[in-house]
């Protein structure tokens, strides 16, 4: 670029001034007011102030994993070449040893477990924090050819034992070797393939037992924590592989007792009762439920496995989950509460307080779990019974309560058996019941405690009661009524009126109550309570209703329902004290439409000869002042029934009613000018 000045001379300006001629003139500004965007400001800070940080260098990783190639042998195992096998086997041993895997996380190569999904989808059997260790610090190595033969679909062929032999022959220490992920031995492998006949596994089984190193086979668990043996008891409950039940004998006979159970595991017992059930499984379950011989011959072959552990070590009987600590019989009566071999076979092999006095985490008795579920009336009569007979052996301080403490006994959650049985015919009808969705994790059946949602369940239970009483307004007789109240409720309420029975018969005798004999109001009554879970009042207005002919039947200690209601309030062992306001209101609610149905009863004396007035101002009852406004109009009404009771001495106490009262600092001061108001001459002094 030349430019020409005024005095002729001529300039150029390439030198100072450089111009892109490549791009138009808007890339060109664009580019440039770009870089101003982008250039940093300049730092007005000393550069030796400053700290440098130290550049890192890449850590550098001194290990390479060699090259590896498969050996001929097992090349011929995945071809499935046997003869080949035989004959390399005998020229090249070499080839049958183990090679490390240095490092490298690989997908199993093996064969798909069948139990993975089905054991996740068991809570209950899920390994306690210290199952598995030791897994990491496992040795792993690449396939091997044994574990290649062990996974075959070919391996029921009768020239493969031979092969197999060869195999364990030319390294024994393919046996127990995990193959790219802990615990995946060949062992498992043949465990796990439903082709493998009994001679195979007992060769393997043979090999374990001859040399030392392969003993881990029968300690070592894979990733999901079950052994070998599990795996055989998975296929016994599925029937996947031919002779399941003789897989398991040939295992037991090979191995003690000592090698087969762990301090950190569940035993196999657990194992075979808590997984696998034919109502909690996916795909399983269709198929089970649509074939009633599917379903019976799955639980003949449950039931037969059972009894072949407990021959080989009764003492699984005792043995308890790690997580859930749910016993043998928790778990059988959730899973299989519908077979009643398998429940009488548990009650014949244990003592009945190794079975039925043993609570889990959640503060739950076999019997809880049985009314959870809704097991069938033959079985819930075994665990009614059985329960029933351990606590009339039990020893109590003081007075024995009045009620039996294990059958009204509350869990964790605060429910009972009574309890679980009415929210399970509520939410489900009468039918059997394994598992619903708002379970907690590894529970066995019991609900959360969630006070709104019994609120919700009382309503409907409400609802069902007055329906009843609705539709036989017209109806004369109990057993007319009971008639149409089963037409409502089903069997259920049978079920409800035997564990009652049950419930509220208590005593020295030693006899189990005749559960022939229908229940009675008095033993409804026994299980209203103020401080201590009682009936639902829809269930004390049902019964009630049913049995009004029975409001003035004595039982055998000379007292009738009403003075079980003002009487029996102290706390049985195993029930935990219930401070609430709406248990409270049921409670005077009952009594006052107890006494309003037949006034009369004002009038009867107990066995001690008190008078119902005597009974409620008694101050040996845990009555505390919350109640003091209920206890006070039971008073007037009973005052406004029989006014003469205020003049009449209690027997016990040899105190007047205004006394009983006045003596009671959780009765207020109104309560004792109530009495004193219908007693004036008691407040006269004494003439003398």
């Amino acid at each position: 670029m030349e430019i020409t000045e005024d005095n002729g001379d001529t300039v150029r300006l390439n030198s100072f001034i450089s111009l892109d001629k490549t791009r138009p003139f808007w890339q060109r500004s664009a580019a440039s007011s770009s870089r101003r965007r982008s250039t940093p400001p300049v730092s007005t800070k000393s550069p030796g102030r400053l700290p440098v940080k130290p550049s890192k260098r890449k850590p550098e990783n001194p290990f390479y994993e060699p090259a590896y190639v498969e050996s001929c042998l097992v090349q011929l195992c995945r071809a499935g070449k046997w003869e080949d096998v035989l004959q390399r086997c005998q020229e090249h041993p070499e080839e049958a040893n183990l090679v490390p895997l240095f490092g490298v996380k690989e997908k199993n190569a093996g064969m798909h477990d069948p139990v993975e999904e089905r054991f996740h989808r068991h809570p209950l059997h899920r390994r306690s924090k210290s199952s598995g260790q030791g897994l990491e610090n496992t040795e792993l190595f690449r396939e091997t050819p044994l574990g290649i033969v062990c996974a075959s679909e070919d391996i029921g062929k009768s020239y493969v034992p031979r092969v197999i032999k060869a195999l364990i022959e030319a390294n024994p220490r393919q046996v127990g070797a995990s193959q790219l992920l802990p615990g995946h031995t060949a062992l498992r492998d043949a465990c796990l393939n439903h082709f493998c006949p009994v001679e195979i596994l007992e060769i393997l089984l043979e090999a374990c037992s001859m040399y030392s190193n392969n003993d881990q086979a029968f300690r070592l668990r894979d990733q999901g924590g079950v052994s070998c043996l599990e795996h055989l008891i998975a296929a016994v409950q599925l029937g996947l592989s031919s002779e399941p039940l003789e897989k398991v004998k040939v295992y037991i006979k090979m191995r003690p007792i000592e090698h087969r159970k762990s301090a950190d595991d569940n035993s196999p017992l657990i194992f075979l009762l808590t997984t696998g059930n034919s109502f909690n499984d996916g795909d399983v379950s269709f198929a089970t439920q649509s074939s009633l011989p599917q379903l019976n011959g799955r639980l003949e072959r449950v039931f037969e496995l059972t009894k072949l552990l407990l021959d080989d070590d009764p003492g699984l009987l005792s043995s308890c989950s790690k997580v859930s600590g749910c016993s043998p019989m928790h778990a059988a009566l959730r899973n299989y509460g519908t077979f009643e071999p398998l429940i009488q076979e548990l009650i014949n092999r244990g003592t009945r307080h190794q079975l039925m006095d043993c609570r889990n985490m959640y503060g739950d008795l076999p019997l809880h779990v049985a009314c959870s579920v809704g097991v069938p009336m033959k079985v819930l009569l075994l665990v009614l019974g059985e329960t029933a007979k351990i606590s009339l052996h039990m020893r109590y301080a003081g007075m024995p309560p009045t009620v039996n403490p294990l059958i009204w006994s509350t869990n964790n959650s605060g429910y009972t058996p009574i309890d679980l049985e009415w929210v399970r015919v509520i939410e489900s009808g009468s039918d059997f019941l394994s598992a619903r969705t708002f379970y907690p994790l590894e529970a066995t059946g019991v609900r959360r405690h969630c006070f709104k949602q019994d609120d919700y369940y009382k309503d409907l239970l409400r609802k069902a009661v007055n329906q009843v009483m609705q539709n036989s307004a017209h109806r004369i007789g109990s057993e007319a009524r009971e008639e149409d109240a089963r037409s409502i409720f089903g069997s259920s309420i049978d079920r409800i009126s035997l564990l009652i029975k049950a419930a509220s018969y208590f005593g020295d005798s030693g006899a189990y109550p005749d559960t022939s004999v229908p229940v009675s109001l008095a033993d409804v009554c026994k299980l209203c309570r103020v401080y201590t879970p009682s009936l639902p009042l829809p269930l004390l207005d049902l019964f009630l209703w049913l049995r009004s002919e029975d409001i003035l039947e004595t039982d055998s200690s000379g007292n009738i329902p009403l003075h079980h209601v003002l009487s029996g309030n102290n706390v049985p062992r195993g029930c935990s004290i219930v401070r609430n306001s709406n248990l409270m209101m049921d409670w005077q609610a009952f009594v006052v439409r107890l006494i309003d149905k037949y006034p009369a009863q004002a009038k009867v004396r107990s066995g001690s000869e008190r008078l119902p007035l005597h009974l409620i101002l008694d101050r040996s009852v845990d009555f505390s002042g919350e109640l003091a406004v209920g206890r006070h109009k039971i008073v007037e009404r009973l005052v406004e029934i029989f006014p003469d009771s205020v003049e009449l001495l209690d027997p016990v106490t040899g105190l007047y009613p205004f006394m009983m009262a006045a003596n009671d600092p959780n009765l207020s001061i109104d309560t004792v000018f109530l009495l004193l108001r219908h007693a004036p001459s008691q407040c006269l002094p004494n003439k003398t």
